[in-house]
């Protein structure tokens, strides 16, 4: 290759040749600089696209969320529930009525359950969602209003509770004080229109009352002749608070002045004249359950007036003696469920008490407390219909009446006798649970006081009288107290003296082999707030 001088000047061929390649290096990058637009051109239409279909992404979530709400909304529509006919869907309303009841345990309906005597009956709340409930349901659709509203079943129970009246003149002015009596004379004509033409069950609880106007008393008058079901209840917010004679008890007043031509079931806890009250008895013909409590009543007075009861609770705080037991007793035969709760009790009848045939009585309640100079039986009883037994004895050395009145109630194989509930220490409550012997029919025993001495009981479950004498073989549940304190090893041993006791029927062997699985033939057991519990099935101990 010839060397080239750099200081002489390029010739026409040279020229011609670099002029060519500058031309064609321009026309590429023309070319380039076209083809790089079309490609941003692309690509910007691209992301426009991209953005476009995140767009119509987020439309068509849209879209099928609103599509997914709608076919809920169509699935309620054609709930099954929808195509109830209006008479079925009535008796669900009804039956729900009624399973929300129970929750209120009227006084009367006193079979032995735990929650009878641990709960209270007539809570604020409770009162308020009874009062509360026809409305509620009949605001769910049209339909279900123009079920509720021509349905005067639902709407036969009237709460009226004055009590928060009371407190709202001592927390308002006289115009929120009035405005509330609107809201209750409206609730009362609500309740009155809708339910006719059936009776009432009819709940009325206040405190002393304040300047009520006298159109509000008419308005409760007017409730009276259509009563079926009455429970009233006067109860002093404040224990100190001092009667005067200006002041106006609702319930009082009800009582004594209204007549009750309907009623059925009478549960009463006020202050309530005695003439007032044997007026009320008189006039009830058809009074089939009485509850009453702080209701003065001379029970060796009365003639006819009790004996078409079939459910008596009787419940005071004065001296009611074993005399006005015995003849109370005497002129109410026909009971089904019965139950006393009486306290300072005395005593005349110490060596003979009285025998008292109830032949129809099936659910027996007693909660009697003796002063300690009068600590004997004070009524026998012949019960032998009977299925549930609770007895609540405050006094020591209770012991002589079990026997007594396991002796004058024959609690033996004949009777059907299913439940039995004792509040006593084991040396009281075991003459009585011995003496049940061979009783078939015996499902339920809770003795709840009886491990408070869980020595004692340990021991007497050892014994052969003991022993020997206890066959139950359909007993389900055993219910004993047990202290949150008491040990393991305590446990273990009440659980092998149980086993031992032959509370089953099975003669098969049991085997404990660690604490947590306890194998008893039949029987689960748990340890639960203090108690253990035995029941028909797993064999089981849970901690």
């Amino acid at each position: 290759m010839s060397a080239l001088d750099p200081n002489r000047a390029a010739s026409a061929d040279e020229l011609e040749a670099v002029h060519l390649d500058i031309s064609e290096c321009a026309e590429e990058l023309l070319d380039i600089g076209r083809r790089l637009e079309v490609a941003n051109a692309a690509l910007r239409a691209a992301e426009d696209a991209v953005v476009a279909a995140r767009a119509q992404v987020l439309t068509l979530q849209h879209k099928r969320e609103l599509v997914q709400q709608r076919v809920t909304v169509s699935r309620g529509l054609l709930h099954p529930l929808r195509r109830v006919p209006n008479e079925i869907l009535c008796e669900i309303f009804l039956a729900d009525r009624d399973s929300s009841l129970p929750a209120l345990c009227y006084l009367w309906d006193i079979a032995i359950r735990k929650s009878s005597y641990h709960e209270p009956l007539v809570t604020a709340d409770r009162m308020r969602a009874v009062r509360r409930w026809p409305f509620t349901l009949s605001a769910v659709c049209r339909r279900w209003r123009a079920i509720a509203t021509s349905t005067p079943a639902l709407w036969s129970t009237l709460v009226i509770d004055l009590r928060s009246i009371s407190e709202l003149w001592n927390s308002y002015v006289r115009q929120s004080f009035k405005a509330r009596l609107d809201a209750w004379a409206d609730y009362i004509s609500c309740i009155t229109m809708r339910s006719q033409p059936l009776t009432l069950s009819l709940w009325l609880l206040d405190t002393p009352s304040y300047d009520l106007p006298e159109w509000l008393w008419e308005l409760l008058d007017g409730l009276a002749p259509r009563t079926q079901t009455l429970v009233a209840e006067f109860t002093l917010s404040d224990d100190n608070y001092q009667f005067a004679d200006s002041d106006a008890s609702v319930t009082q007043r009800f009582l004594q002045a209204g007549s009750f031509p309907e009623l059925r079931h009478l549960g009463a806890s006020c202050d309530v004249e005695e003439a007032a009250t044997y007026r009320i008895l008189a006039s009830c013909s058809h009074l089939r359950s009485l509850s009453v409590s702080r209701i003065k009543l001379d029970w060796l007075s009365t003639s006819t007036v009790l004996e078409s009861l079939t459910a008596l609770d009787v419940s005071a705080t004065s001296r009611l003696s074993d005399i006005d037991i015995s003849a109370m007793l005497a002129k109410v035969p026909n009971l089904r469920t019965l139950r006393i709760r009486v306290h300072d009790v005395p005593n005349h009848n110490v060596r003979r008490p009285k025998l008292v045939s109830l032949p129809h009585l099936q659910h027996l309640d007693l909660q009697i407390g003796f002063p300690e100079e009068n600590r004997a039986a004070f009524v026998s009883l012949h019960i032998p219909a009977i299925e549930s037994i609770r007895l609540e004895l405050a006094w020591s050395n209770v012991a002589p009446y079990m026997e007594q009145f396991a002796s004058s109630c024959r609690l033996d194989e004949s009777l059907h006798l299913q439940t039995l509930e004792i509040y006593a220490l084991v040396s009281d409550a075991l003459p009585l649970v011995s003496s049940l012997r061979s009783l078939r029919t015996l499902r339920h025993l809770s003795l709840p006081r009886a491990c408070l001495d869980l020595d004692q009981f340990l021991h007497a479950l050892s014994t052969p009288a003991f022993n020997n004498s206890w066959s139950c073989p359909n007993l389900q549940t055993l219910l004993l107290e047990v202290t949150h304190d008491a040990s393991d090893e305590i446990t273990q041993s009440l659980i092998l003296q149980l086993a031992e006791a032959r509370f089953s029927a099975s003669n098969e062997g049991y085997d404990v082999s660690t604490l947590h699985d306890v194998s008893v033939p039949s029987w689960e057991i748990r340890r639960d707030n203090g108690y253990v519990g035995f029941r028909h099935g797993l064999q089981r101990f849970l901690r």
